[in-house]
C-alpha cells in the first residue's frame, strides 16, 4: 500500500488517526445506513475526549483537510469479495467536507444555542466495506 498526500496539508498524524476513528464512530452512530454523515465539531471534540478549545476546533478542520487530500494506492492488497480475490485499488477515505464556520446557531423555539453542523462523507469503497462489516471492533 502506497498513501499520498496533499502538497499543502500533508500526511496524516497521531492527532488525524484519533480524528478518523471518531468519524468511524460517528457513522457507526448512525448504523451505517449513507456515506454522508452530519455532526457537530462540539460532538466530535468531546467523542475524542480534547478540550473544549479553539485548538481543537482548529485540529478538527486540519485533520479533516488532511483526511480528504490523502490516497491510498493499493497493490494487490485490497479484498474484493464480490470478485472474492485480491485486487489492484485507489481511492481516498473521505470524499467530501463541509466545515461550519461558527460553533453555533440559535433555535427560534428556545432560544439556546446549537452546535453548528459540519459534515463528511466516507468514499464508496470505503463505505461498502463498512456496510459489509470489514470494521475492526474497538473499545
Amino acid at each position: 500500500m502506497t498513501i499520498s498526500a496533499s502538497d499543502r496539508y500533508g500526511l496524516p498524524t497521531a492527532l488525524d488517526d484519533e480524528v478518523i476513528l471518531g468519524l468511524v464512530q460517528l457513522t457507526r452512530q448512525t448504523r451505517f445506513v449513507a456515506p454522508r454523515v452530519a455532526f457537530s465539531k462540539y460532538e466530535l471534540i468531546n467523542l475524542l475526549g480534547w478540550r473544549q478549545e479553539g485548538k481543537s476546533y482548529r485540529r478538527i478542520d486540519e485533520s479533516l483537510k488532511r483526511w480528504l487530500g490523502v490516497t491510498l494506492y493499493y497493490e494487490k492488497a485490497w479484498w474484493d469479495k464480490q470478485a472474492e480475490c485480491w485486487i489492484d485499488a485507489g481511492f481516498h477515505l473521505i470524499e467530501q467536507i463541509s466545515l461550519a464556520r461558527q460553533h453555533a446557531s440559535r433555535r427560534a423555539s428556545d432560544k439556546r444555542p446549537e452546535p453548528a453542523q459540519s459534515s463528511f462523507t466516507w468514499n464508496d469503497v470505503v463505505f461498502g466495506s463498512f456496510q459489509a462489516g470489514y470494521i475492526k471492533q474497538l473499545d
